[in-house]
């Protein structure tokens, strides 16, 4: 007797299902990115130690100068970027996509950004 639902089970081969290979994700990609994204950190470090040093010199030099907002005008936008590159390098590095250009794109802008505060006189 044959049975009759046999047609609606799906047929495995001998070992039971077959699972697609493990992904390897791009091991290349992602160590270049987190190096690019500590670099990038580095940097933001030296530049709020340098801006702390700034504010601090100047209140012994000229402390009717105002530099807070000059201050704030060059590590907002250090750390934001930051923030931004870290959290979309996370995302694609997560869905498995390149990120290597995200920490590369944010230096950029942040190069941008300072030739642009700077030009301006601060």
């Amino acid at each position: 007797m044959t049975d009759p639902y046999a047609a609606s089970y799906p047929v495995y081969p001998a070992g039971g299902p077959v699972s697609a290979p493990p992904r390897r994700g791009r091991p290349v990609d992602m160590t270049v990115t987190i190096l690019e994204l500590v670099l990038l950190a580095l940097a933001a470090l030296c530049v709020t130690g340098l801006a702390l040093f700034l504010g601090a010199w100047s209140e012994g030099v000229a402390p009717e100068d105002d530099v807070a907002p000059f201050i704030a005008r060059v590590l907002v936008p250090t750390w934001t970027l930051w923030l931004v590159a870290l959290g979309v390098s996370i995302v694609l590095m997560v869905r498995g996509k390149l990120a290597f250009w995200v920490p590369l794109v944010a230096l950029a802008l942040w190069l941008g950004f300072f030739a642009l505060v700077f030009s301006n006189g601060g």
